[in-house]
């Protein structure tokens, strides 16, 4: 089929502004950019709009396939391959698809201009691989099948194969099918490889299957290798994302960049804005909290490979106010979650607690007001435990510090939060 005659009967013409408008729509507005603008998170922002555009896309191959089987060319040309004769009726669903993916990038790459760096390929890989899986499956479907099924198995089928992975049990599930890459990456965090190998099996896998039912005239032998392409990459998928969590991601490593103040404050190059307004209010927060005899780390960055327990880090937002980021500084100063918590299953319920009195303290050192920081629970008890301890010598209220600390750090189910006692 002529490529011009491909296009003009297609349905991918008519749908391309539809899908447009929708992925915009749906990744400005009702999904909005929750990241700091990076290359890594800029190239994975696709993932978050997969559903929709492989979902179109799929359906707009098995309708232009569809179109060549009803004509019955199924049966009229032997000499040529199902392969060569689809290829270029499914090339205007494959370039629908791919024009889903580039109007998902212009939603975040104008945001991420100027930041150091440049091309990650292993999530834009991933959605492309992904959206070719798709529309191969479409494509064989449609061809195969009549229309009355290959659609609503197309367009139901590749939707909830999205969809529903994403609110299943186990959590590795979702990574099958690229969820993982939707809120990929934090400035400090890169994707685990296993993210990015289990996400890309499974559509080569679904692709290769496809391939597969056009590649052989014999319905058995073409079944029996497409079911075992598929359900093999799947299964591997499935072995290499076992264990992985919510959030797939490793801690980055690489060169910060400082700068001596007091303390020492270091960002990742993308947050070198940062730098100063972060510097001013450390130095605030540092000189409350020692004078009150409190010891405060010489350092003070970003999440890192390297960061533990006992490191003084911080996350903000660039265009974070000056009260945002003295609240995430000071937040850096009582672990969220310590080591011990790793092998205990979690922090007991009263470890917990003592973080929140411990940071609302810390809260009202630095100037703030403890009831509004930074948990609405058990405002009355945490607030009037921190007006006890400010009433306390400045020795009495770094001591009483230190061992809430000491208690956070230990995974303490029942630490002593009174400072008469």
């Amino acid at each position: 089929m002529p490529w011009r005659a491909a296009w003009r009967t297609s349905p991918a013409l008519y749908c391309a502004p539809l899908l447009v408008a929708v992925v915009w729509y749906q990744l400005q507005v009702a999904m909005p950019w929750r990241f700091d603008p990076t290359w890594l998170a800029a190239y994975s922002r696709p993932a978050a709009g997969l559903f929709l555009i492989a979902t179109v896309a799929a359906g707009c191959a098995a309708w232009d396939t569809s179109r060549l089987r009803r004509g019955g060319l199924t049966g009229w040309v032997p000499v040529r391959s199902p392969l060569r004769l689809l290829s270029a009726s499914s090339l205007p669903a494959l370039c629908l698809g791919m024009i889903g993916v580039a109007t998902a990038l212009l939603t975040t790459l104008p945001q991420t201009m100027g930041a150091p760096g440049w091309l990650d390929v292993r999530p834009l890989t991933v959605v492309v691989v992904a959206v070719a899986g798709h529309t191969l499956l479409g494509t064989a479907l449609g061809w195969l099948l009549p229309v009355y099924v290959s659609m609503p198995s197309v367009l139901v089928g590749t939707y909830l194969w999205h969809v529903y992975p994403a609110a299943m049990e186990p959590l590795w599930l979702r990574h099958l099918v690229g969820y993982g890459w939707e809120y990929c990456c934090p400035v400090w965090a890169v994707p685990d490889n296993r993210l990015f190998w289990a996400s890309l099996l499974v559509p080569l896998g679904l692709g290769g299957g496809a391939l597969l039912l056009l590649a052989f005239r014999w319905v058995l032998l073409r079944s029996l290798l497409a079911v075992v392409t598929a359900g093999a990459a799947i299964m591997v998928a499935a072995e290499v994302a076992t264990g992985l969590d919510v959030d797939p991601t490793v801690p980055r490593t690489g060169a910060m960049v400082c700068e001596e103040s007091e303390p020492t404050v270091c960002v990742w190059p993308e947050n070198v804005a940062l730098l100063a307004p972060v510097a001013a209010e450390a130095t605030r927060v540092a000189d409350d909290l020692r004078a009150l005899g409190v010891a405060v780390p010489d350092r003070l960055a970003e999440r890192a490979a390297d960061t533990s327990a006992d490191d003084w880090f911080f996350q903000a937002s660039r265009d974070a106010e000056p009260e945002q980021l003295r609240r995430v500084i000071v937040l850096g100063l009582v672990p969220q979650v310590p080591e011990c918590a790793e092998t205990a299953g979690g922090l007991p319920e009263g470890t917990v607690r003592a973080q929140e009195v411990a940071w609302a303290w810390l809260w009202s050192a630095t100037g703030g007001d403890p009831s509004d920081f930074p948990y609405p629970d058990d405002v009355g008890h945490r607030t009037r435990v921190v007006e006890e301890v400010r009433a306390l010598p400045a020795h009495g209220q770094a001591t009483w510090y230190g061992n809430v600390r000491d208690a956070v750090l230990a995974c303490d189910a029942s630490p002593e939060l009174d400072p008469s006692a």
